[in-house]
């Protein structure tokens, strides 16, 4: 991820194809091509989303590089479901 983050500057995330019926217990990632092989522009992040308004099938699997202005706008961000505070419901 290091390597990949030192091409693209920014925030990263792995993502990994999962089948469309089980998209709502996931994260989940609408991305656009980049065109390097296995890299992927994030666009849009969806937590949990019901499979009809699941932008794809990419689940969002738990490793991330974060940028620093993402802890600025969590800071910002009020708890969601659960009372938690998830990335994918920062502004």
């Amino acid at each position: 991820m290091l390597d990949v983050r030192d091409r693209w500057p920014g925030s990263m995330v792995v993502l990994m194809e999962v089948p469309p019926e089980p998209i709502h217990r996931y994260g989940c990632a609408a991305v656009e091509p980049t065109g390097e092989e296995g890299v992927v522009r994030v666009t849009g992040l969806a937590e949990e989303p019901a499979p009809q308004n699941a932008p794809n099938r990419y689940d969002v699997i738990g490793r991330h590089v974060l940028a620093p202005d993402v802890f600025t706008a969590l800071e910002r961000t009020p708890p969601g479901r659960g009372g938690e505070n998830q990335p994918a419901d920062a502004p």
